[in-house]
Parts: structure tokens; sequence; C-alpha cells
């Protein structure tokens, strides 16, 4: 009886689990001809940060590529990795036995959600290694992924800043079309300034802000809290691209690094052609000017739209 009981157990809990094949496993044999093409992939959650990484060996260079959702306005980047890039990668999927996962192909029915994976290797001699899996990993597999990272990820990096520096270069170019501005510092009695607003014709309540002053340096001291829809020409957005391009806030593109203890902030401004986004709570060059620029246009937007609530309030 107990046996039987611990047998149900156990082929329940495999009724839940990843469904699928293994692929080859130990009865794979190690390929040692080299590389010639390398592709991760990985698919995360709605909202995640999902990319897809490759090496190619191109006439004795390894090239890089790489794309990723959280800088899906980077579009796909490439480069030329450093010397001994490509050997470096072949010892590590040496060192892992990636073949043994050649043919997995395993996805779990029973989650709605998660993340999943896609590994293609090419090898000199022909032969490849193919892996999927959806909330399911080959044995050893998370491991690799670490170590992938490590190694990858300085490559990357210098793609990502040679991108970003081309798209400072490029600037933004049309209208303002919307602005967020978020600038707080945790603890009791200090300012929180939160504005958020874009065109009327993009959706109703086109106007959000909520301010907690204490100083009362740019509100009256109390809390300010306003959502709305409200007429386009009372935001201001000629007044903050101004400000914008007169303290060349295009520098501060993807601008982030921390400090403790500081003031946080958190911009972005989105124009027809590119954006201008930055956060953190080191603050970069001309930031207590900029501050200051902000959200003293901030106080005489909110201003504006408090007096037309209320107005529209009497008239109805």
């Amino acid at each position: 009886m107990a046996k039987s009981l611990f047998d149900s157990l156990f082929k329940k809990k495999d009724e839940f689990g990843p469904v699928g094949s293994d692929g080859e496993g130990d009865r794979a044999s190690a390929n040692n001809s080299g590389i010639r093409s390398f592709s991760y992939s990985y698919n995360g959650s709605i909202g995640g940060n999902s990319f897809t990484r490759t090496a190619k060996a191109e006439d004795g260079k390894t090239i890089l590529t790489l794309d990723k959702m959280e800088k899906h306005d980077y579009g796909e980047m490439s480069g030329e990795a450093s010397p001994g890039f490509m050997s470096a990668l072949e010892k590590l999927c040496a060192d892992h036995k990636a073949t043994r996962w050649n043919g997995f192909d395993k996805y779990n029915p029973h989650v709605c959600d998660g993340d999943g994976f896609s590994l293609h290797i090419e090898y000199n001699n022909g032969k490849t290694v193919s892996a999927h899996g959806s909330n399911a990993q080959p044995l050893g597999f998370h491991k690799f992924v670490s170590d992938m990272t490590e190694l990858f990820t300085p490559e990357e990096e210098k793609l990502l800043d040679i991108r970003k520096q081309e798209l400072i270069a490029e600037g933004v170019s049309g209208k303002l079309q919307s602005v967020m501005i978020n600038i707080t510092k945790s603890g009791y009695g200090s300012d929180s300034y939160f504005l958020h607003f874009f065109p009327s014709s993009l959706r109703g309540g086109n106007f959000e802000a909520r301010i907690k002053s204490y100083s009362g340096e740019f509100f009256p001291v109390g809390e300010h809290s306003l959502y709305s829809t409200v007429p386009d020409e009372l935001l201001g957005f000629s007044d903050f691209d101004a400000i914008i391009k007169k303290n060349g806030l295009i520098k501060w593109f993807d601008y982030e690094a921390y400090e403790k203890d500081c003031e946080y902030f958190q911009l972005h401004f989105g124009y027809e052609k590119g954006v201008i986004r930055a956060h953190g709570s080191k603050h970069p060059d001309n930031y207590e000017e900029v501050r200051k620029a902000l959200l003293t246009q901030v106080a005489k937007t909110v201003g504006k739209v408090e007096e037309y609530v209320k107005e529209n309030e009497k008239k109805e």
C-alpha cells in the first residue's frame, strides 16, 4: 500500500512537469572542430527583458550581434569581438558539454507565464546543436547561461555604448509628444513631484500630477493631486521643449547612475522621432539648474490645469 501511494504521488508530480524530448544527453559526442556560429535567445514573460545574442566567425574575426527588448530603440547592434573571444566561447561550450543538449525540446503546458530559451550552435564540421525550452531547461543549463552571460556582457556593453553615442549624435526631432517627470527623496518631510502628460488625441485622461510639497519651494505646502483631460495648449509642450534644448538634455539619453541617500529622479521626454530618458540618484552635470527649470515649469503647468478644472466645475 505504501509503495503504491509513493508511486502515485510521484506519478502525479510528473503529470505537472515539462513534456517533450531530453535530446541526445550522454549519448552525444564532443565536437572539437571549432564553432562557426552561435546563437542564444531568451524569451521573457510579457514585459520581460527578451534578447538575442549571436557570435559568428567571419574572415578570421568574430562578429557579435545583440538585440534587446528593453533597448528596442537601439535596434540590432553589431561589432567585432575582442581577440580570443571565440576560443573562450568554444572552451565554454566544451566544458559544459553543450552537444548533449542537442535535440532538447521541452515545454511545461501547466505554466501560463514564465520564460523560454533557444540555443543553436553550428560547428566547422557541419554538425549542429539545437535546443529549445519553455519553462524547462536541460541538466546543467543554468550554470552554462550564467558563464555565457559573464563572457558576453563586457563585449555587449561596448556595443551598447557605441549605439548610445550614435543615438545621442542623431538627437531627437519633431514635436515633443510626452513628458514624464518624477523627482523624489524617500522619507517624511521630503518633497516629491510626479508629472505625466501627452496629447489628448492619444486617449482620455491626458494629464496627471501628484505633488507633495513640504518646503513650499515650487508649490504651496500640502498635497496636490490632479488627473484630467485638458486642452493640449495648457500643457506647455513648447516651454518644456525649450528647457530640454537649452540644457542639451539629449546628452542625458539613457543616463543611469546611483548614489546612496540622494534624491531620485526619472525623466522621459518622447518626441515624434526619438526619446530622452534618464534616471538615478547620482546626479549628472547641471542637474540642479535643470531641476529648478523643470519644476518651475511644472508649477506653471499645474497652475493652469487647476484653473481650467475649477472653471469647468463651476460651469457644470
